[in-house]
């Protein structure tokens, strides 16, 4: 299962009311271009995608709600896929979401509409959540539609055909159907992994169950020579200075191991997982406790057909543009600006407004030329004069 687009609908949180994200590559693809996947062409899925924006710009929502969509596509119920606090908040009073996805080499669109059940209780705010209406479309015959069609959603739908609507089903089936898991799961793999990787959830037991994690241990701390599992969750670890510990569960590696090796482990195995599947890694902040250039080697993972077979997907937020010039595409960056009397959040898609390639998307960004991606020059001054104040005053 592929995601090709997502639509959000909520008057509330998005500037218009909509945020559309593209996952499709809608530049052009040349035959050497490994960050893309091919899904029957002229229509490839790219296979990172970059949420760059300055703090506050809804970059953690954003990445929470596109989470949303994969795992309502995959049949995972709302229950289960809406835990965190802060996404809850945002969609408490109900949204819509409009994801277009490839299957088996079908083409499809739901529409879902998602609100409270009657049993909503401010204590089980996960549990409250339902699908109040849904629709699943279906585009006719087996060639994929024009890429132009894909950047048009309202005309993508009036071409398909309507698949299934849980309006229409019959008592037996909505039996077997709960309210809070979607249609789409009559279609959609369910087995697509998705993995949200949050941005300080570094400690809690660094993660040495999979294969290869001694190499991908030493990669992320060369001074460790030495590491065996002992008896029960116990470990042994060796340093190149000759210091050598022993700690009885592998949780006691949070406080032998850096934050950026635990980070950087965690990150490989989540990444091995949705690789060797073709499914989602959701990485907020991936720049936290990173060296810039493991930060590079990991989001090559993806954009290399060797490491990448199956066209996983990296969603990623940053803070820093610098990272942003490791992928090689343009159509695959959204710089979020907050925006309107409201300050209501707004992606604005790199290659809308940057049409030549070799612009490098740091500077891009940090010259501020698209708007809303460096403080305001007068906020910075008051803040300067602000701590300038404080300091000449604390002895007083």
């Amino acid at each position: 299962m592929k995601l090709l687009k997502v639509r959000f609908k909520h008057p509330m949180m998005f500037e218009d009311g909509n945020l559309t994200i593209d996952l499709y590559a809608e530049d052009k693809v040349p035959a050497e271009d490994d960050s893309v996947f091919c899904l029957g062409r002229p229509v490839y899925s790219n296979c990172i995608l970059a949420l760059a924006g300055i703090n506050a710009t809804g970059k953690t929502t954003l990445l929470n709600l596109l989470g949303l969509a994969v795992n309502v596509v995959c049949g995972r119920s709302l229950s289960s896929c809406v835990s965190d606090d802060q996404l809850i908040s945002r969609i408490f009073f109900g949204t819509e979401l409009d994801v277009v996805f490839e299957q088996s080499g079908g083409l499809y669109v739901l529409h879902s509409e998602i609100g409270l059940n009657g049993r909503a209780r401010v204590s089980m705010p996960a549990e409250a959540f339902e699908f109040t209406s849904e629709t699943l479309y279906r585009w006719p015959g087996t060639k994929m539609p024009k890429k132009a069609l894909l950047d048009d959603l309202n005309q993508l739908i009036e071409g398909c055909e309507v698949h299934l609507s849980r309006s229409d089903l019959q008592a037996n089936e909505k039996s077997f159907l709960s309210n809070n898991v979607s249609v789409a799961t009559a279609v959609a793999d369910r087995n697509t992994p998705c993995i949200i990787q949050p941005a300080f959830d570094v400690r809690g037991g660094a993660s040495l169950g999979f294969e290869g994690a001694w190499e991908t241990l030493h990669a992320f701390d060369p001074s460790v020579t030495y590491l065996q599992k002992g008896d029960g969750d116990g470990y042994s670890i060796s340093f190149a200075s000759g210091t050598a510990v022993y700690t009885p569960s592998q949780r006691g590696l949070d406080s032998i191991l850096s934050s950026g090796t635990i980070k950087g482990l965690r990150f490989v195995e989540n990444a091995v997982a949705v690789l060797s599947q073709g499914g989602y890694l959701l990485v907020d902040e991936i720049e936290n406790h990173l060296n810039k250039q493991l930060v590079n080697v990991l989001i090559d993972l993806f954009q290399s057909s060797e490491t990448n077979p199956y066209g996983a997907t990296l969603i990623f937020t940053t803070h820093y543009p610098e990272v942003l010039d490791r992928i090689h595409r343009k159509d695959n960056v959204y710089f979020l600006v907050r925006s309107g009397g409201e300050y209501r959040m707004n992606a604005i898609k790199y290659s809308d407004k940057v049409r030549r390639i070799e612009n490098k998307k740091s500077e891009v960004f940090l010259s501020n030329y698209i708007g809303g991606t460096a403080p305001k020059y007068v906020d910075v001054q008051a803040l300067r004069s602000l701590v300038k104040e404080a300091v000449a005053h604390a002895k007083d």
